[in-house]
Parts: structure tokens; C-alpha cells; sequence
């Protein structure tokens, strides 16, 4: 299989691409990631092969976040969303991303959450999209709020492309989302849909499967005398769940 990974500017959106391209590396898939030339460096430095797609001048850049930066002139999630993530970045990055997965005759793109020119440009190329979520909930990468506050940019970006009308983005909607997130992190009245993947990493240390989250080593503190400590509420040392310090491998029989 031919996989895209999509992805827009800087670290925290590319980051959590990185293991889910591994894995299908590590599978036997062929992987491009295709996002802006400020990206390239982290992709190449991660192993992986990379294409640039259009990138607004930096000075542009700047200038259109330089109110999200303030607390006195931010101008909200939907402005970020509508106006940078979809009308600047999305809107310049979309004929490279068109070229891009039509090169690689991509069997799949899998992008990440705040990414949107591969939305038109897999549905215009009849190529299937799955999702990442960047953030530390599934809820806020499947929930309304997210696809709500894209939907009306993202109905003029996708009439620019020529696609049919899809209003309350009906198409992210229905992809499913893979997520590294615990349901732990979620609010407790979340109704998880079914298209959510929880999944985890290989250990960057030892290259072994972490367990699934809820798993009974998942949860199990570690009593070797050389584990990481934190501190309680009263300034006194407890043990923590392994495996949390990924640079830390326990030399016990807890490992």
C-alpha cells in the first residue's frame, strides 16, 4: 500500500504522524509525508521521505498569526481554524497536495486533524483519508467542536476545488480518527463513537509494544530502587505508573 501523510506547519502537527508512518514502514507499505518545506527537516530527520506543497512566505505568516500570539487581540479557535488553518495554510498548500498524492498514486492519505488540503485533494482524487489526532482528547479531534468551527471555511474551500456541497463536513465525520490519547484524559460524559482507534507507540528506547491503554501494566507501579520519582502532595516521593518516562527502562522484574 501507497500512504500520504499530510500534515501542516510545525512540530506539534507532524510529531504524531511520525509513529503511525514507522509502523507502516516497519509493515512493508511505502510512506511519503507531504506538508510545508518548514516541515521537511523534522520528516528527513525521522527517516522519512518527504515532498513540500505550497507554504504562505513567512512574513505572511507572521503577520496572520502574530493576534492569535496576544491575549488582547486573540481572535479565537474559529478565526484560527477558518482563516489560518484552512483560508491561508490549506488554500495554498492544496495544488501541491493534489500533486502530490496523484504522483505517489497514494492508495490511502492519513492526515492529521488541523490539515485541510488533503481533505479536497484525496476526495478529488477518489482516494480514502483516515485521521490522527494532535491533541491530548479524542474529543476535541471527533467532537462538533472541531468539525463545527471548520465546516463554513471548509464549504467555500471545498466549492474552490469543485466538490459537492457537504455543509457540516459530513466526510471528516465519517474517517476514522487513531489517537494515542488515553480514555482516561477524556470528560467522563464523552460518548466515544466508534470510529475513535486508541493506539500506542513502540518504546523509542527498547522498540517493544507499550501495552494497550487500560491494560494491567498499564497501570502497575514500578518498586525498583532506581525509578524515576514524583512528588507527592506533600513533597514526599511515590513510585509512578510505568511505563511513563520513556527514557527510563526499569532494570527489574517489572520490565
Amino acid at each position: 500500500m501507497r500512504i500520504v501523510f499530510a500534515t501542516t506547519r510545525g512540530a506539534g502537527h507532524l510529531g504524531p504522524l511520525i509513529p503511525f508512518a514507522h509502523a507502516r514502514v516497519r509493515a512493508g507499505h511505502e510512506v511519503l509525508v507531504a506538508g510545508p518545506g518548514s516541515v521537511g527537516a523534522l520528516a528527513r530527520r525521522a527517516g522519512l521521505p518527504f515532498r513540500p506543497v505550497g507554504e504562505p512566505p513567512p512574513e505572511r505568516v507572521a503577520a496572520a498569526w502574530a493576534p492569535v500570539w496576544s491575549y488582547a487581540t486573540a481572535p479565537g479557535a474559529a478565526h484560527v481554524i477558518g482563516e489560518l488553518f484552512i483560508g491561508l495554510h490549506a488554500r495554498v498548500a492544496r495544488p501541491g497536495m493534489l500533486a502530490a498524492i496523484e504522483d505517489f498514486r497514494a492508495d490511502l492519505v492519513v492526515r492529521e486533524t488541523c490539515e485541510f488540503a488533503s481533505v479536497v485533494a484525496a476526495e478529488r482524487l477518489a482516494v480514502p483519508v483516515a485521521q490522527v489526532g494532535i491533541h491530548l482528547t479524542a474529543t476535541t479531534d471527533t467532537g462538533d467542536g472541531l468539525i463545527a468551527l471548520a465546516a463554513p471555511a471548509l464549504a467555500a474551500f471545498r466549492a474552490e476545488a469543485g466538490l459537492v456541497p457537504d455543509p457540516t463536513g459530513e466526510a471528516l465525520r465519517r474517517a476514522p480518527v487513531f489517537t494515542q490519547a488515553p480514555r482516561s484524559l477524556e470528560d467522563p460524559e464523552f460518548a466515544e463513537p466508534a470510529r475513535v482507534r486508541r493506539v500506542r507507540a513502540a518504546d523509542p528506547v527498547s522498540g517493544a509494544a507499550f501495552p494497550a491503554w487500560g491494560s494491567a501494566r498499564t497501570t502497575r507501579s514500578c518498586t525498583s530502587p532506581s525509578a524515576p520519582r514524583r512528588r507527592g502532595r506533600r513533597g514526599s516521593p511515590t513510585s509512578i505508573a510505568r511505563p511513563s518516562t520513556r527514557s527510563w527502562r526499569c532494570p527489574s522484574a517489572c520490565s
